[in-house]
């Protein structure tokens, strides 16, 4: 496929105004959605394990106003995945390369929800030229886990398997490794 090649997707009844499509960014195709005209740009960038029609009603308000974006990471809703291990450079990269493919000109006000406010802030650092604001939607801090982990109380005999799993995830299971979207 060409560096700039897309591909349509089916838009659904409720989404008529919205554009959708699967841009190339070097390989792999990433799910880019488009509706609202106008500047600068919101470009909505979600939570660790989430899909970007989770930011539809987001996406729906703030298209009376301005342009929208949103998107899927490599390996979510309709993207191509990637190569893994991967970290935020990698999804940073990719982000930079879809909204140079997908014609996108900052600054843009990036909204980054969870994983996605780490993302925004690790693009702001980078690409601070292309980025007019951030929004925070309970952004995560990449020394979060180091933190919160030695306060998480210690396992009790008979805890629920979800209790256990939290900690296992607060105390060493995703902490300071790198992600698979």
């Amino acid at each position: 496929m060409e560096a700039n090649a897309a591909t349509p997707l089916t838009a659904t009844a409720r989404h008529v105004d919205e554009t959708s499509r699967l841009i190339d960014v070097g390989g792999r195709r990433l799910a880019f959605a488009s509706r609202g005209e106008g500047a600068p740009v919101v470009v909505l960038e979600t939570g660790l394990g989430a899909e970007s029609r989770d930011w539809a009603a987001v996406s729906r308000g703030v298209a009376r106003f301005t342009r929208v974006i949103r998107y899927d990471r490599a390996g979510r809703g309709d993207s191509d995945p990637a190569p893994a291990p991967r970290d935020a450079r990698d999804l940073v990269d990719d982000l930079h390369a879809l909204l140079g493919r997908a014609e996108i000109r900052g600054p843009c006000v990036m909204v980054g929800h969870s994983l996605g406010g780490l993302i925004t802030r690790c693009y702001a650092d980078r690409h601070g030229h292309n980025v007019a604001g951030l929004v925070l939607v309970d952004g995560m801090h990449e020394d979060q886990f180091d933190v919160f982990a030695p306060h998480y109380p210690p396992e009790a005999p008979g805890e629920p398997a979800p209790v256990r799993a939290m900690r296992k995830m607060w105390t060493g299971g995703w902490c300071g490794a790198k992600t698979s979207n």
